[in-house]
């Protein structure tokens, strides 16, 4: 099956939202797994504050899909706006900087 993603995706370990664990990011979107009850809906929106070490970006994230893995298992797909100039730079800069460590980015919903 072809690659269908605009831009390779960052393998991440340890790295957790108040929506679940997050499986990898990219310059254009993350996925998330999450067990429970699922409250998350296609279309909406999510503030999240992406750390790394000393970095730290804040970007909002559009809920793209929703794929159920199992009972209370889901996988969730997460696109981060292109227009947003200031967090694809800082995505950029965690990127690199993952990629020199062993240990992944952190994830937190933004106040």
């Amino acid at each position: 099956m072809a690659e269908r993603r605009k831009q390779p995706r960052l393998q991440t370990r340890g790295m957790n939202t108040p929506f679940g664990q997050v499986t990898n990011i990219s310059e254009t979107g993350l996925c998330l797994f999450r067990k429970g009850k699922m409250d998350l809906t296609v279309g909406q929106t999510l503030r999240l504050a992406v750390e790394h070490g000393h970095e730290r970006v804040l970007l909002n994230a559009e809920v793209v899909r929703i794929d159920r893995l199992g009972l209370f298992r889901h996988e969730v797909g997460l696109a981060i706006g292109a227009e947003d100039f200031e967090a694809l730079a800082g995505i950029r800069r965690l990127i690199a900087s993952s990629q020199a460590e062993c240990i992944g980015p952190a994830c937190h919903l933004a106040a």
